[in-house]
Formats: C-alpha cells, sequence, structure tokens
C-alpha cells in the first residue's frame, strides 16, 4: 500500500482495473458495478478520497455488457489490442501496446512510435510489473527508457491515460 500511495503522491495515475481483477465475460452487469465499486471504496479510503478516471479491462477482456457500464464509470477504458488511437476511437476500450517481456521483442518500437507521431495519435503502453527479472507481464526499466527516449525523439508528450483521453477528446 506504500508504494500505491508513494506513485500516487508523485503524480501518478491510478485507475481501476476491478477489485478481483475478474474478467467482464462473466460478470453481469450488476456484478461489475459492484467489484468496480468495492475497488472505488478501497482506493479511495487509502489515498484520501481519490476518484479513479480510468480503467483497464483484465485481460483485455471487453464484453459488450461491460462497456456502457465502463462509459458511465470512467472518462475512458482501455484493453490490451495492440494499436496506435488516432482519429475516432471507441473510448470504452482504446487500443494500446503491453510493454511487457513476453510481446516487447515482436514490437517494432521505432516504427510504433513514428508511425504514432504521423498518425497525430497517442499510444497507450501498460504492464504489470517493472523490474531487472520481470514477470513475462512486466519489463526491465531500460525498456521503459527507451519507450520513453523514442517518445521524446518523435516530440510525442508523456501523459497519463486520463490527460491523454481528455485531450484527444478535445
Amino acid at each position: 500500500m506504500e508504494d500505491l500511495q508513494t506513485l500516487h503522491a508523485a503524480g501518478h495515475e491510478v485507475g481501476c482495473h476491478t477489485y478481483g481483477h475478474v474478467s467482464t465475460l462473466g460478470l453481469s452487469p450488476a456484478e461489475l458495478e459492484a467489484d468496480l465499486g468495492r475497488n472505488a471504496a478501497w482506493v479511495a479510503e487509502r489515498l484520501d478520497g481519490h476518484e479513479m478516471r480510468t480503467f483497464a479491462y483484465p485481460f483485455g477482456d471487453c464484453a459488450l455488457r461491460a462497456k456502457p457500464v465502463i462509459d458511465r464509470r470512467f472518462l475512458c477504458g482501455r484493453g490490451v489490442r495492440d494499436g496506435i488511437n488516432a482519429g475516432r476511437a471507441d473510448r470504452n476500450l482504446l487500443q494500446a501496446i503491453g510493454l511487457e517481456s513476453r510481446r516487447l521483442p515482436g514490437y517494432d518500437l521505432e516504427k510504433l512510435v513514428q508511425d504514432t507521431a504521423d498518425a497525430h495519435g497517442w499510444l497507450i503502453a501498460y504492464g504489470h510489473d517493472v523490474s531487472d527479472s520481470p514477470t513475462p507481464y512486466g519489463c526491465r526499466p531500460e525498456d521503459i527508457d527507451r519507450l520513453i527516449g523514442l517518445a521524446k525523439a518523435a516530440g510525442l508528450d508523456i501523459l497519463p491515460v486520463g490527460a491523454a483521453w481528455a485531450r484527444a477528446a478535445r
């Protein structure tokens, strides 16, 4: 919990990923609402009333019946489908890339970042952990540094998802 508070105090965005880390494919809208409410209460209690504004679908699983729930509660939600968000985007199922050790070898990050700049789009990168020995779902610090360096070199701003969505929605 101390890590969460430290990251939040440093300005990192704290978004929702459900309380139970369950796929939306198996939840009714009422069950999803209850899980999101439990998560909201847990986070607000630990972060002085913080209200999460963004959502990430566990496992990238987006049930059609979940989208109206996400629409009511959050500015936007993201899945795990690789891609750049440019032009019109589904704000309740934004595309993203997995900054994960198991997926990084398959990306041409230079091209992906340049394509993002050329399209006047935005790119969401996600992962679960950062360490010198990451899990298959995490990355190394130098992986993040590389992506940040490429984004800066391409003239892209680096923003939390909520701020990027707010800018894109203008």
